[in-house]
C-alpha cells in the first residue's frame, strides 16, 4: 500500500522458515500432519500430509514502470492482495471454502478485475492432506469452475503440481 500511495519507491519483503529444534516437527508429527515419505503430494490421491523445509526468501517490489525504466527483470505484477484468517475452522489443515471463495473474489474487486475467467493459474495452498486439498479446491472451483483454471501448488520437495479444475473438484 506504501507504493501505491507514493510513501516509497519500493519495499523489500522477506520471509524465512528456519527449524532451530525438534519440537515443533514432534508436535506436528503428534498432530499426524507431516507425510510420513518427507514429501508433500498436493492435490494427488496419494496426499498424506505435508513435508516442512527450510528457506529464506527476500523480493524486491516496485512499480512496474519503475522496473520497466530500470530495465528490472519482472517476475510477476501484483495487482491487489488481501489476507484472511478468521480461527473459524477446525485446524490449519482444514481450509473454509468459503472463506477462501469470498477472499478471492473480494481481492478481484479490489483489484479492479472483473472477468476471473482471465485468470490462467492459481497458486494454491496445498495442504497435500486428503482432506484439506479437496476443500481448497472447492474454493478454487467456487470463483472459476465455469472457466476452469489451472491450478498448482509450489512445494519445495516435489516441482510444480498443476491440477485442471471444473465445477466438481471433488
Amino acid at each position: 500500500m506504501a507504493i501505491r500511495n507514493g510513501e516509497c519507491d519500493g519495499a523489500l519483503v522477506g520471509g524465512s522458515s528456519l527449524i532451530f529444534s525438534p519440537t515443533m516437527w514432534l508436535a506436528l508429527q503428534d498432530q499426524g500432519v507431516l507425510s510420513p515419505t518427507g514429501q508433500c503430494h498436493s492435490f494427488d490421491a496419494s496426499a498424506d500430509g505435508y513435508a516442512r523445509g527450510e528457506a529464506v526468501n527476500v523480493i524486491l517490489i516496485k512499480r512496474a514502470s519503475d522496473a520497466i525504466r530500470d530495465k528490472d527483470p519482472i517476475r510477476a505484477i501484483i495487482r491487489g492482495t488481501c489476507v484472511n484468517a478468521d480461527g473459524r475452522t477446525n485446524g490449519m489443515l482444514i481450509p473454509s471454502p468459503s472463506a477462501q471463495a469470498a477472499l478471492m473474489r473480494r481481492t478481484y474487486t479490489l483489484a479492479g478485475i472483473t472477468n476471473l475467467s482471465e485468470t490462467a493459474i492459481v497458486e494454491a495452498h496445498g495442504t497435500g492432506t486428503p482432506v484439506g486439498d479437496p476443500l481448497e479446491a472447492q474454493a478454487v472451483a467456487d470463483c472459476f469452475g465455469d472457466e476452469g483454471v489451472i491450478m498448482t501448488s509450489v512445494s519445495l520437495s516435489l516441482p510444480i503440481v498443476p491440477v485442471y479444475i471444473l465445477s466438481n473438484p471433488c
